[in-house]
């Protein structure tokens, strides 16, 4: 089993503004400091360049770091996952152990903090991780960074996920397949990564925050 992963940081926010339908997101962060929620990414290992990595990279630790300002009382948890080609169509998935160097490097970022290494190398892995299921903190969230066109099975995977309660986002981080992963995801819950990363996170924030609060 391929090992992903998972640290806690303690996070502050931006009070929320209230408003006559609830809670509407507000810049830089919208959650009560109290809140605990994990997020989590799922990377697509089938594509081998360095400069795919490397923008992968870039977006967990832009997520990241979006949701570590300050020093409140907010428990953010980060997993990363490496997605076996059984989940993602064309090339040729990377062997585990280069997986293991994939994920070790965008964690060994001292953002990150203090590792533990314990999920899985597909999906199935992931699901099957000890750190897979969450009960405590409301909706878990999962990013799905894709580079490839989905297969068929697809669907099915992803829906296994929602039904025990993970909320999606995909991410197109080619810019050209974002329609294809828009019947499993749904139109708000897909964004090709074609702009700026900052823009690319806020709206991944920005996501986040109404479906925490029911704003879908």
């Amino acid at each position: 089993m391929q090992p992903s992963t998972t640290t806690s940081v303690q996070t502050a926010s931006t009070p929320p503004r209230i408003t006559s339908i609830g809670i509407t997101p507000t810049p830089p962060l919208c959650f009560p400091a109290t809140t605990s929620f994990r997020i989590s990414f799922l990377i697509d290992a089938s594509n081998g360049s360095n400069m795919f990595m490397d923008s992968q990279e870039s977006v967990i630790k832009s997520v990241a770091n979006r949701f570590e300002l300050g020093g409140g009382q907010q428990q953010t948890s980060f997993i990363i996952s490496g997605m076996a080609d059984s989940y993602i169509s064309g090339g040729r998935a990377k062997n585990p152990e280069d997986i293991d160097a994939d994920i070790n490097k965008i964690a060994a970022d001292d953002r990150f903090g203090q590792m533990v290494l314990n999920a899985g190398e597909s999906l199935q892995g992931y699901l099957d991780s000890p750190d897979s299921p969450i009960d405590c903190c409301g909706p878990p969230f999962v990013i799905v960074l894709m580079g490839q066109q989905s297969k068929d099975n697809i669907q099915d995977s992803y829906s296994n996920l929602h039904t025990k309660g993970y909320e999606m986002l995909a991410i197109d981080m080619t810019g050209n397949v974002a329609p294809s992963l828009i019947p499993v995801f749904g139109a708000r819950n897909v964004k090709s990564y074609t702009g700026t990363l900052d823009s690319l996170t806020s709206w991944i924030q920005d996501r986040i925050c109404r479906i925490k609060y029911s704003e879908l």
